[in-house]
């Protein structure tokens, strides 16, 4: 799988199974049908699933985009009329917006988002 990092919240997450962190929402770029993904915790704790965007956008995680480092994602989703949009452009919109937006991230949680096919950008130190 190949995504786009869209959110994250790493919280107490200290490299372990520790319950609700990282929460993450991530875009992926190659399922037209489901390609959002939330994760809430690695853990105990483990919520989330896979949406359409549709479902995303009425869900309860949708509301995790308003913070400063996602609001981008949201301004993508909300304004482009992304319901009569295709998949393929809002993940070409996703793909070129993010290179903007970076995520601080332990290197810990760096190394498996990595493993794993994640597509972002981190801030150098």
């Amino acid at each position: 799988m190949k995504s786009l990092l869209l959110y994250i919240d790493v919280g107490d997450w200290n490299g372990r199974h520790n319950g609700q962190y990282p929460k993450i929402i991530e875009w992926d770029l190659e399922d037209n049908e489901l390609p959002v993904n939330v994760s809430e915790g690695w853990g105990h704790g483990f919520g989330g699933g896979r949406f359409s965007l549709e479902d995303f956008i009425s869900s309860e995680w949708f509301g995790w985009l308003q913070c400063p480092q996602s609001k981008w994602v949201t301004n993508i989703l909300t304004n482009h009329d992304s319901m009569r949009d295709n998949i393929q452009s809002i993940s070409r919109l996703l793909s070129k917006q993010s290179v903007d937006h970076c995520f601080d991230l332990p290197d810990n949680l760096l190394k498996i988002l990595e493993i794993s096919g994640i597509q972002f950008n981190k801030r150098e130190i």
